[in-house]
């Protein structure tokens, strides 16, 4: 299913999604732990993508 994916997609714009999916998982954890700490820290879900 991912070579579909890929062979669809020219490998530039996958590049870039994939990078928006991580970039957006970081921003998720870091969302997470900013509610369990309870501490000020940079970025979170909006920042990162």
């Amino acid at each position: 299913m991912l070579d579909k994916i890929i062979n669809f997609l020219s490998p530039d714009v996958f590049k870039i999604l994939l990078v928006f999916f991580l970039s957006f998982l970081i921003g998720l954890e870091r969302e997470e732990w900013k509610s369990i700490s309870g501490k000020y820290s940079f970025g979170g879900i909006r920042t990162y993508p």
